[in-house]
């Protein structure tokens, strides 16, 4: 790519909408042919452009920014998503750990009720002999 195109492709990538690298790379391109295309001459107040390429570039253009604000919406609702993800998962993981330490509990409580049944059974063994 060329130095112009380069600048170029820099200019759109500090606008406030966020593109892809790969359709940065199409609207430099394309403003750098409208810019070939679209010879100005001042000098003798004469203005010479391509009025059908000139319209074709930029509905070109206006294209290829709604597909990059299509994909901008499209990855807003992926960050979304994955939020919504985060927010579900960590509630998942507080509700396995409660239940992780009701099981453990309960495994304690019925550890210590079988050492209470084997000393009665014992004590009761004792008491018939």
């Amino acid at each position: 790519m060329s130095k112009d195109l380069n600048l170029v492709e820099e200019v759109i990538s500090s606008f406030e909408i966020s593109l892809p690298s790969p359709i940065r790379k199409q609207v430099a391109s394309l403003l750098k042919t409208f810019t070939n295309i679209e010879k100005i001459h001042v000098e003798g107040g004469q203005y010479s452009h391509s009025q059908g390429s000139t319209k074709q570039l930029k509905d070109e253009l206006e294209e290829s920014i709604k597909l990059g604000e299509s994909y901008k919406s499209q990855v807003n609702k992926l960050k979304e998503e994955i939020e919504k993800l985060k927010e579900n998962h960590e509630n998942v993981c507080l509700e396995q750990s409660k239940k992780y330490e009701d099981l453990k509990r309960t495994m304690e409580r019925v550890a210590h009720e079988n050492e209470q049944l084997a000393c009665l059974k014992e004590n009761m063994k004792n008491l018939l002999l």
